[in-house]
């Protein structure tokens, strides 16, 4: 956690305040699914990962080529 402390420029109307902000670090998520797939095979991805992060794949899975995100 850190505190951080507003202060106004001297001729604005407004006090002095302190704001503590808690920093939370990221996580990467993590799976297991292969890194192929055969031509014409869906493969249906988690929208959770091994180490419980939830979320959404985009662009959604389709028979296209692409990098998924």
């Amino acid at each position: 956690n850190s505190i951080y402390t507003f202060t106004p420029n001297s001729d604005e109307c407004a006090e002095s305040i302190d704001i503590e902000i808690e920093i939370i670090p990221s996580t990467t998520p993590e799976f297991s699914i292969p890194s192929e797939i055969c031509e014409n095979e869906l493969q249906e991805l988690p929208t959770t990962s091994n180490n419980g992060i939830e979320g959404e794949w985009t662009p959604e899975l389709n028979s296209s080529n692409s990098i998924y995100t």
